[in-house]
């Protein structure tokens, strides 16, 4: 698929819970979160150690989100990722998004088999600002 093509066809949906969002201003995906809010899109924040980060609520994991989910925003360690799309394919995402250095080829692979598709090792932030640059 053409890249321009794909990325029009991933930002024009809508919800997106950022697995791994921190309540600490300074990180990239509290940063990027709150970006994608201001552009528009509805962010489910999930992380097991917080209750609410700012004025949205947040998920103990994705499983607790009771809407369908568009895109899962990772931000998380490789080895963690498994059981994040494991939980992802549960709830039929359109896309599994592994931010920059998320790379984990047995996690990508199994959202492939599962009709998911991924986006790998690349940032959303960036791509999206690229995007509406160029719309």
């Amino acid at each position: 698929m053409n890249e321009k093509i794909l990325f029009n066809s991933i930002f024009s949906l809508n919800k997106i819970a950022v697995v791994g969002m921190s309540a600490n201003t300074n990180r990239p995906s509290y940063q990027i979160g709150f970006y994608l809010k201001e552009q528009g899109y509805n962010i489910y924040p999930v992380n097991p150690n917080c209750d609410k980060i700012d004025e949205l609520k947040c998920f103990s994991n994705l499983n607790k989100i009771k809407d369908s989910i568009d895109i899962i925003n990772i931000f998380r360690h490789p080895d963690h990722v498994l059981p994040i799309v494991n939980d992802s394919i549960k709830i039929n995402p359109k896309v599994i998004w592994f931010q920059d250095g998320v790379v984990n080829c047995e996690a990508i692979d199994l959202a492939n088999k599962n009709g998911i598709q991924t986006i790998v090792d690349d940032c959303i932030y960036r791509r999206h600002k690229v995007y509406i640059n160029s719309n």
